[in-house]
């Protein structure tokens, strides 16, 4: 077959010459190219999020007032109006209806506030020039 002297070299004789440390140099360059590979994986889904906020924002609101307001609509279903065949449709709307009364009486206090203090802006003007002086 082959002679003793004979070029060709059997697979162990191979793996011992140095194919051995191929993981080694493998792990070695993973290693090195760690942070690339990272930076290349996370590169895409910031890229997605950024570019799908105008839709996840919304639903992520959504999913933050479904768990904020459903023991509401809950308390609303054993009190009484989870017999009536309509009962979670009539909870959730009152429900909603409530939160956006709120939020709109709230908005108005604020605007009527921020409108009192523009009138009295140059009252508090000539207040703060006034003790600036008799500060100095």
């Amino acid at each position: 077959m082959l002679a003793a002297g004979s070029s060709r070299k059997t697979p162990a004789a191979r793996a011992s010459n140095g194919s051995a440390h191929a993981p080694s140099d493998a792990r070695d360059m993973l290693q090195r190219l760690r942070p690339y590979l990272i930076g290349a994986a996370v590169l895409p889904i910031v890229a997605v999020l950024y570019w799908g906020q105008g839709v996840l924002i919304p639903i992520a609101l959504a999913c933050l007032f479904t768990f904020l307001l459903s023991p509401i609509v809950s308390a609303l279903e054993r009190a009484g109006l989870g017999r009536i065949r309509a009962g979670k449709a009539i909870a959730v709307t009152l429900v909603v209806g409530l939160v956006f009364s709120a939020l709109g009486g709230a908005g108005w206090i604020i605007v009527q506030q921020v409108a009192a203090l523009g009138s009295e802006l140059p009252q508090y003007r000539g207040n703060i020039m006034r003790k600036v002086a008799e500060f100095r």
